[in-house]
């Protein structure tokens, strides 16, 4: 006999009985006759034992992980297992999670039940409810998860898997499993039945555990204030026409848990008022060799080829690899050629970015993972170029200085930027209005890098022209004139 219960009888018991002879309607077959209530028919157990009714539950598995998880991640959500309880509610006392794959237990901790407690099939750390106590070890392999309690009524309900990830997991795998009935133990809450739940895709996928990679720019150019007029609005500096290997950023790409592999890296050009591709050539990566964080043209190597033109004001470098280590920062510099462009009017104006984790390829170098990095401050200051050249003096002596080296500021800013002359090799230049505002306690004005009172000697108080700017060659004692073309540049 089968019987068909509704879903609000769980824990209701039942029997059946044939209780009296009337109860049996009986013909004979071959008389005829009706037994029906005759002592003729005798009644032998005829009650059924008491039978209880209970529910079912069905367990769901979803994974609801990517496939592949970073190291050091926290609060990670792998699988969700959806119950449904039809007959009765039903109280879980023991889950137990097997886990699988090359990963340890020190790989994956912290290992949670959070119960779905806003049911919008999304894991939510602030509002969902743990239940039962973090994991962080396993018993032949399982997660066991005791003393639960979880009651859930015959509405749907979830729970999700949550872990983290340490910081020594990289290149792991893992996946969870509900192995079979045998580990979850449930109750029926109206028949205290021992319930068999109904499992399906109880297991989750592999995941793969990765290392990160974060790039951070820093614009080598900006803004030099009110001794440059045209080039401190909106922070734009000057960059002088014809001019060869300017560093415009710096990226430094720091790998952690593993090393990276860089093979494509595309650097947008911005902001571009005027600029073509003519105007800016030979753009090129560079590593940081020797990793001083500067760049030095000649030690620094070229990462790919150069390249003269952009698609769509991207510059697409390809076809190298950049190996970033787990060892300190490096570097790559974004290095441009201005061409010799005379006269322009109005000057042009750009900047150069790393845009976004799409214009970066990277691959783990363990793991064999495309990583999604994170990027913070990739771009150049806007840049202005212009024929008339840099200008970077630094501070402004009215007369007279004292003994001593001093740091001075050039008070004829407007005259050179009116001329567009500045310093070259041979020829002269009458600079006597800008000397004399110096006073007579002085000698040499020399070009500087380190802060010290050594480097190029660039003007003589002293010297035969008395007016014409001049300087002493480092491996030559002689001094020689200097020449002023628009193109070169007269730089402290």
């Amino acid at each position: 006999m089968s019987t068909n219960s509704s879903t609000t009888i769980g824990g209701f018991t039942f029997n059946l009985s044939l209780v009296a002879r009337g109860d049996v309607s009986l013909i004979g077959s071959a008389s005829g006759e009706n037994l029906t209530g005759s002592t003729n028919i005798t009644l032998t157990t005829t009650q059924s034992n008491t039978t209880k009714i209970f529910g079912t539950l069905a367990m769901t598995g979803t994974h609801v992980a990517n496939t592949t998880i970073a190291f050091g991640s926290s609060n990670m959500s792998i699988m969700r297992y959806n119950l449904s309880a039809a007959g009765e509610g039903m109280n879980i006392s023991i889950i137990k999670i097997t886990r699988s794959g090359s990963s340890n237990d020190t790989d994956i901790i912290n290992i949670r039940l959070y119960n779905d407690t806003n049911l919008n099939g999304v894991f939510d750390l602030t509002s969902d409810s743990q239940i039962a106590t973090a994991q962080n070890s396993t018993t032949a392999g399982q997660y066991v998860f005791a003393g639960i309690n979880f009651n859930i009524t015959t509405s749907a309900h979830s729970l999700f898997v949550v872990v983290n990830t340490s910081g020594n997991a990289v290149g792991k795998t893992f996946r969870f499993n509900i192995n079979g009935t045998g580990d979850v133990n449930t109750i029926g809450s109206g028949s205290a039945f021992n319930i068999t739940e109904t499992l399906t895709t109880a297991e989750g996928s592999q995941v793969l555990i990765f290392g990160r990679l974060s790039v951070t720019g820093v614009s080598l150019v900006g803004g030099q204030g009110s001794d440059a007029p045209e080039c401190a609005v909106n922070t734009k500096r000057c960059l002088p026409s014809n001019e060869a290997n300017v560093a415009l950023v710096r990226l430094n790409f720091t790998a952690t848990g593993e090393g990276v592999n860089i093979s494509v890296i595309k650097i947008i050009r911005a902001a571009a008022s005027g600029l073509t591709d003519d105007h800016i050539v030979n753009v090129r990566l560079m590593n940081d060799t020797n990793g001083n964080g500067a760049f030095d043209s000649g030690t620094d190597t070229q990462m790919g080829s150069a390249l003269d033109s952009t698609v769509s004001n991207v510059y697409s470098f390809a076809g190298f690899q950049y190996n970033v280590s787990t060892s300190g920062v490096n570097t790559l510099f974004v290095v441009v050629n201005t061409t010799a462009r005379l006269g322009w009017d109005p000057p042009v104006y750009f900047n150069l970015t790393l845009n976004a984790t799409a214009d970066i390829n990277s691959i783990s170098a363990t793991s064999n993972e495309n990583i999604t990095e994170t990027i913070t401050q990739t771009h150049s200051n806007t840049t202005k170029i212009t024929y008339k050249g840099w200008y970077n003096i630094t501070k402004h002596e009215t007369a007279p200085l004292t003994p001593g080296w001093n740091s001075f500021d050039m008070p004829i800013e407007s005259d050179i930027i009116g001329t567009g002359r500045n310093a070259s090799a041979t020829g002269n230049f009458n600079v006597s209005s800008i000397l004399s505002s110096l006073g007579s306690n002085w000698r040499y004005m020399r070009y500087n890098i380190n802060g010290s009172s050594t480097g190029w000697v660039l003007a003589d108080r002293t010297d035969p022209g008395g007016s014409t700017l001049q300087f002493v060659n480092n491996t030559n004692v002689n001094p020689y004139w200097i020449n002023m073309t628009a193109t070169d540049r007269f730089e402290l």
